[in-house]
């Protein structure tokens, strides 16, 4: 497969090449409702039902002759609970739910609704669909689509006296959103014939948020490993890989267990993933939030692999050097795992997902006899949680106890993270010197993670996609903001004096380094 690469600006002004198949980052701003971040999501009115009796959004700009079509896109709704309404108002009269002639809709329960009564008319309607308005200001009629289908014509005989109408969205009971589409470029379907588009036009909302649009960020392959983080309020790292399904989720701050409510992530996607609002947006899309989500490439489907002693589940890009391993322990010493790589892994980061323990985490610079947690700022141990024993081209090596349940115990699961050093590409490391000496990767990271060893302190995480512009006294990318594998922290710039400088072919810690020594995981 190798490791495809495109061209950007590198630290000096040249062009660099970048790998973007297999690991990318994104940011993005929380919208609390269903999008692919990949794709963005278009401009959007959030009705709120408890900040008014009746919740409706509108447009500013009326007609009241002449054929004019425009489309309405469910997005969200309350779970099950649906009670959208798509139509047209007279605001001459004021918007309420029991004036008769001042509003015409259609309903997600497939009645149709003028003032507060509703009767049969067309088909049931749910997030995604499609609802085509068409007003005929001359003949005084509204016919109203479902995805392109008439529902046939709903109310004639509209009022006169004050003709022009505006398109219109509400409900009464539930917080649901929706999108206009005003203009022939937005629509989904082609309007009527004879119909003109309705115009562009701005909105506003009665009990509810007009929401901007969000730009896509679309990466260049399905992620198999996403890790979200919130850049702006302190909340937990969130994990979530094709192994364990959605919406399973794991905390890298946390022994919690693996979770699996509902709580704004969906799916990952063929070009990265997509959220919605379930329990408001949980920890990755809360609406006006930023954040960051780092991804990686796996092998996709994952594959049964039966090199250790312990059969496991395996999703492995050998060329990149990353595998996701998935097992279930057994409680006997010394197991070993199968991991799927072409070479030992030089960084294994192992979960219980049934039971509340650390993110045992196997480092090569620190030797077998060792181990450090990923969800700790302690500093390395010493335990037999893999044996005494380094891994091989084929697996790595466990050990059960009860104390320790951190790697094998019988009917637990587990979920591991598999990393080796790729040239050009990746490099999993061990530094122990001081701030102006260079740590040369063999080529500019945009990516890396590190931990002192031998003291207590933080796993630090640092990207050149949140990079300010301010270069460092070697001529590359001096980053400062960071963000904390192990702790709940929002972002944070560096300490005095700078952070990380990155360069062409490495990085030097500036601030981030310690005679204890420090491991680190980069990624070009």
């Amino acid at each position: 497969m190798g490791l495809n690469k495109r061209l950007i600006g590198g630290a000096a002004g040249g062009a660099i090449p970048v790998n973007t198949d297999n690991f990318d980052v994104v940011t993005y701003t929380g919208t609390g409702s269903t999008y692919n971040v990949g794709d963005g999501v278009d401009a959007s009115v959030t009705l709120n039902y408890g900040s008014a009796n009746w919740a409706y959004g509108s447009a500013s700009y009326g007609n009241n002759s002449g054929k004019h079509y425009f489309e309405v896109k469910y997005i969200s709704a309350n779970g099950a609970s649906r009670t959208l309404m798509v139509g047209i108002i007279n605001t001459a009269y004021g918007e309420s739910w029991t004036n008769a002639q001042t509003k015409m809709y259609y309903s997600s329960n497939g009645n149709k609704y003028t003032g507060g009564s509703g009767t049969s008319y067309g088909s049931v309607y749910y997030p995604g669909d499609v609802i085509g308005v068409a007003y005929d200001g001359t003949a005084r009629t509204v016919t109203f689509y479902k995805n392109g289908v008439s529902q046939g014509t709903a109310f004639t005989g509209l009022i006169t006296n004050y003709p022009s109408y505006y398109p219109a969205i509400g409900t009464g009971l539930y917080s649901e959103t929706a999108q206009f589409r005003f203009t022939s470029s937005e629509f989904t379907y082609s309007p009527p014939s004879g119909y003109s588009e309705w115009g562009s036009t701005t909105v506003s909302a009665v009990g509810g948020t007009v929401n901007s649009a969000v730009a896509g960020q679309p990466i260049d392959f399905q992620p198999d490993l996403v890790w979200i983080k919130s850049r702006s309020t302190a909340t937990n790292n969130e994990l979530h890989d094709s192994l364990r399904g959605e919406p399973s989720r794991l905390f890298s701050d946390a022994t919690k267990t693996e979770m699996t409510v509902a709580n704004g992530f969906v799916s990952l996607d063929s070009n990265g993933f997509s959220l919605d609002g379930a329990g408001g947006g949980g920890e990755v899309n809360t609406s006006g939030r930023t954040y960051v989500a780092w991804c990686w490439k796996a092998g996709g489907t994952a594959v049964s692999n039966t090199d250790g002693d312990i059969t496991s589940t395996v999703s492995a890009n050998q060329d990149a050097g990353f595998s996701i391993v998935k097992y279930t322990g057994n409680s006997s010493y010394g197991q070993t795992v199968g991991h799927g790589l072409s070479s030992a892994p030089e960084l294994v980061i192992i979960k219980n997902l049934d039971n509340a323990r650390n993110w045992r985490t196997y480092a090569e610079p620190l030797g077998a006899t060792k181990y450090i947690n990923l969800d700790e700022t302690a500093a390395a141990g010493t335990y037999g949680s893999f044996n005494n024993t380094a891994p091989t081209t084929t697996v790595f090596s466990t050990t059960s106890s009860v104390a320790d349940r951190a790697t094998n115990y019988s009917g637990d699961r587990f979920i591991a993270y598999c990393f080796h050093s790729v040239d050009g590409y990746q490099k999993v490391g061990y530094y122990t010197s001081n701030a102006s000496v260079k740590i040369t990767t063999g080529f500019e990271p945009r990516w890396i993670m590190q931990k002192y060893t031998g003291v207590a302190n933080n796993w630090w995480i640092m990207d050149t996609h949140r990079y300010g512009g301010e270069t460092g006294t070697h001529g590359g990318k001096l980053v400062k903001p960071y963000l904390i594998a192990n702790d709940l922290a929002s972002e944070s710039a560096g300490p005095a004096g700078g952070s990380v400088e990155f360069v062409e072919d490495g990085f030097y810690p500036t601030n981030f380094f310690n005679s204890n020594g420090v491991i680190y995981l980069a990624i070009a």
